[in-house]
């Protein structure tokens, strides 16, 4: 009996000189599990006690309702469990400020507000921002004047939102001092577009995809460095894009890149003119 304890001990022993990475410091451990989506870096905690609390010090969080689909239950009861699960993560009701915030979810009858609410509460402490709504074809819109931050570096927008900046940012109060990176993957017209970018000071990439085409002028901040357009496959065959003004400040600064599908380039048009600004 004494024989086979000594010989588990060994085994045990070798295991644990053999588990190298759970050494490594909680830094270097937390950041590993930050590339991995959330589900994932949770699974982690039944590894040992080493890894049981580990994932909560991430700052990183990837949430999307995937997981949560399951031959018993119907897309709205799915959509319901991701909602409550929000509202019991953990993580999540921290105020900790986070490196990175994903959340991608498709919105039925109900829900939108519900994760309005949560990017509302995060993006005061978040420096990457992306938000994905998936829709059955309606479009939701999202007001811009809840959504100062001055830790945001970047943000993506993707889905079926209509941006609406429904007041007037000033120098002295900018919607995102900070941000370096815009993406917008949604529905918007120059106006909000115009008043959006007047208040990201220090705005180096942006990338646009024009879904629908009510897009006419729009001044670029001096520090845009890069400018994507991308046009959204269509069906349509008579959508044009006749003409689009972009007023910079320095016309050196601008990379303008148009990325289209062959089908979609032979049906519609394009046009850009850039013009000086004198703001």
């Amino acid at each position: 009996m004494g024989k086979r304890r000594k010989q588990r001990q060994r085994k045990r022993k070798a295991a644990v000189d053999r588990d190298v990475i759970s050494r490594l410091p909680d830094e270097i451990l937390c950041n590993i599990l930050s590339f991995l989506p959330t589900r994932t870096s949770v699974a982690t905690s039944v590894l040992s006690r080493r890894w049981r609390y580990l994932w909560k010090k991430v700052q990183a969080l990837d949430l999307n309702d995937d997981f949560f689909y399951t031959p018993e239950l119907s897309r709205n009861e799915a959509q319901e469990r991701f909602l409550i699960f929000l509202k019991k993560f953990e993580p999540l009701l921290l105020p900790l400020p986070m490196r990175k915030f994903c959340l991608s979810c498709p919105v039925g009858q109900f829900g939108y507000t519900d994760l309005i609410g949560w990017i509302e509460h995060v993006i005061g402490r978040v420096s990457e921002l992306y938000f994905s709504v998936r829709t059955d074809g309606q479009t939701y819109e999202l007001y811009f004047r809840n959504l100062h931050s001055t830790s945001l570096v970047s943000l993506v927008l993707d889905g079926n939102i209509m941006i609406v900046v429904d007041f007037v940012p000033t120098p002295s109060e900018s919607i995102f001092p900070s941000l370096k990176n815009l993406e917008l993957h949604v529905i918007f017209n120059y106006v909000d577009l115009d008043l959006l970018l007047s208040g990201c000071p220090a705005l180096e990439t942006l990338r646009l995809t024009l879904i629908d085409f009510r897009l006419e002028a729009f001044h670029m901040p001096p520090s845009l460095k890069s400018l994507t357009f991308e046009e959204q496959y269509s069906d349509s065959e008579d959508v044009t894009l006749e003409l689009l003004e972009i007023f910079l400040v320095n016309l050196g600064i601008l990379l303008g890149f148009l990325s289209s599908s062959g089908h979609f380039a032979k049906q519609n048009s394009f046009g850009c003119k850039f013009q000086q600004s004198s703001v």
